[in-house]
Formats: C-alpha cells, sequence, structure tokens
C-alpha cells in the first residue's frame, strides 16, 4: 500500500454519509487526476505560451529576463512544451511519493561534504522560487484549490493537505516550469521573469481544471 491508513474519522458511520475509500482506490484517484490535469494543461499550455510571446513582443520591459524570454519562447516554445510536460509527470509523481510514503532518504556516505552542500544550496533556491511563485499562482485558483486540498486530505485520510505538497497543486506546475527553463538553456537570470508572466495564465488554467 502506498497510502498509510485512512483514519477512523474518515470511515463512514451508520450517521455519515461519507463514503470510505480505501488505500487502493485513493490512489487510483489521484493517479487518475494527475493524468487528467496533465492531458489538460498539455492542451492549453501551447497557446497561452504564444499569448505570453505576443503580449511581451508588443511592450518594451526594462527587465533584463524579458528580451531572453522571449527569444526562448520564440527559438524554443516546442521544446520547452515537450520538456514541460515530461517534467510535470516526473515532478507529480515525486511529490505523489512524497506526501504518500515519504521522502527517501539518501544512504549514509552516498554523498561527500561538498557535493551536499551544493546539492542543498540549489535546493533551497529553488524551493524559495518555486514557493513564491506557486504562491501567486494560487491566487488566480484560490477557491477551486481550497476545494481541491480538501479533496485530497480525505483521500490521504488526513485533517489537511497543503497546496505546497498538493500533487495536484501549483507548485508542482511552477516547479515542472522552472525545470523545463532550465533544461531548455534558458539563461538563469530570466529564471525569475519566466515565471512572472506564467503565474496569472497557469493560475487561470489551473483554476478552469481543478
Amino acid at each position: 500500500m502506498e497510502f498509510p491508513p485512512a483514519s477512523d474519522s474518515s470511515r463512514a458511520s451508520s450517521g455519515n454519509d461519507v463514503p470510505f475509500v480505501t488505500a487502493a482506490q485513493a490512489s487510483a484517484l489521484l493517479r487518475s487526476g494527475m493524468a487528467i490535469s496533465n492531458e489538460l494543461i498539455g492542451a492549453a499550455f501551447p497557446e497561452f505560451a504564444r499569448t505570453i510571446l505576443d503580449e511581451l513582443s508588443g511592450k518594451w520591459d526594462f527587465d533584463v529576463g524579458s528580451p531572453l524570454v522571449q527569444r526562448h519562447l520564440a527559438a524554443k516554445l516546442d521544446d520547452l512544451n515537450h520538456t514541460f510536460m515530461a517534467r510535470l509527470q516526473e515532478t507529480q509523481d515525486q511529490y505523489f511519493q512524497e506526501i504518500t510514503v515519504g521522502r527517501v532518504q539518501a544512504p549514509p556516505g552516498s554523498l561527500d561534504a561538498e557535493t551536499l552542500s551544493l546539492v542543498d544550496s540549489i535546493s533551497v533556491e529553488s524551493n524559495t522560487v518555486v514557493e513564491r511563485h506557486a504562491s501567486k499562482v494560487a491566487g488566480y485558483a484560490e477557491q477551486s484549490l481550497r476545494d481541491l486540498n480538501l479533496v485530497v486530505a480525505f483521500l490521504l485520510g488526513r485533517s489537511s493537505v497543503r497546496s505546497s505538497e498538493n500533487p495536484l497543486g501549483p507548485a508542482v506546475y511552477v516547479r515542472a516550469l522552472l525545470r523545463a527553463a532550465e533544461d531548455t538553456d534558458l539563461h538563469k537570470e530570466a529564471w525569475e521573469f519566466f515565471l512572472t508572466v506564467f503565474e496569472k495564465p497557469l493560475g487561470e488554467e489551473l483554476a478552469r481544471i481543478v
């Protein structure tokens, strides 16, 4: 089983109409939701990415990231789309594992001090960036995401689930976007601007598909 046992409070009682969901059923429902959300966001991504490109091309912005993002979207939109979708599935799987069975710890001694320090530095930096932009994305789909968190918490037999740990939450999409930007060689100086211009269209799309 990939889930901890459901709490007694989540089980249906004689005076409660809430159904009891087994761990296997909960896992299947979450996996199904992840697959459906991927399909929907994959269908919408090229259109809103082109809209972002058109908007950037029609205005002057003093942010150093603006021309870098414009050139990147113009030259690598298809590559970015495919990479984002691949990274989205990987990231959802990662979040799914973390919320259901916990983080996998590296074996002792598998990383030397220098490598571990570098990994920690990158992780802290990227987590901070993801959390900041995911919070803004969530603002465009606040009620939908609140309801989604309640549903996921029920399936997991928990009292609550944060958007930042939800495999269907905005942090997953923002992290996948950041990884896709890096994989397609967008300059690091443009990452913040890149995520910023995707906040509104991504948030509005999540409000529709959640």
